[in-house]
């Protein structure tokens, strides 16, 4: 089942970034690039948090 969802998500132009994330090229989550990097991020909102920078 897995292998078959994958290969569907690349038939459909969509490229295995994460462990569980699919998306066209250039249209990655930015937040998910950047907290999984390790690299500063500012948070705002209710509830919101960010890294120090």
């Amino acid at each position: 089942m897995y292998e078959l969802v994958m290969d569907e998500m690349e038939r459909h132009g969509l490229k295995q970034y994460e462990i569980s994330n699919y998306a066209k090229p250039g249209f990655e989550s930015q937040h998910n690039l950047t907290y999984w990097s390790n690299e500063d991020y500012f948070g705002f909102g209710a509830g919101a948090h960010g890294v120090p920078v």
